[in-house]
């Protein structure tokens, strides 16, 4: 049976096996990227690339090749929608860090649907290769 998208849903991306989809699939199951469904015909994400941008969904799907689809129980998906334009143009956050104007995608999906949903941004943490540790975000669901 093929699901028939609504505005709001949330599309995850698999991971790529690059380095960097490696090591934050290890830590969130081994999904790398979420957008929202926008309307029928277009997203809205965080990406490293454009920062907050509106995308067709043709070309969201053809660059990522597929996606899996969680639909929320929030009602008010236009508000949801609302909210996420309100973003649109803001740059990508590379710090992954919050209170910075600025999203990386999971961040970006729950300020989206702040107040209307039990979505979390949990931190995470990751070693680099310098020992370094960055933060970055993982989208779970509050019982």
């Amino acid at each position: 049976m093929i699901m028939k998208l609504k505005q709001a849903d949330l599309l995850f991306v698999k991971n790529g096996h690059s380095d960097s989809d490696e090591g934050i699939a290890e830590s969130t199951g081994n999904f790398v990227h979420v957008a929202i469904l926008a309307d029928e015909e277009n997203v809205i994400h965080a990406t490293a690339d454009s920062g907050v941008c509106l995308q067709s969904l043709q070309l969201f799907l053809e660059k990522n090749k597929s996606a899996d689809v969680y639909r929320t129980n929030v009602k008010n998906t236009k508000r949801i929608i609302f909210n996420a334009k309100t973003h649109l143009g803001k740059p990508y956050n590379f710090s992954f860090q919050p209170g910075t104007n600025s999203f990386y995608c999971s961040q970006f999906v729950v300020t989206a649907f702040e107040d209307l949903s039990n979505l979390v941004n949990n931190q995470c943490f990751l070693e680099t290769d310098e020992n370094k540790f960055l933060t970055f975000g993982l989208l779970t669901i509050r019982n």
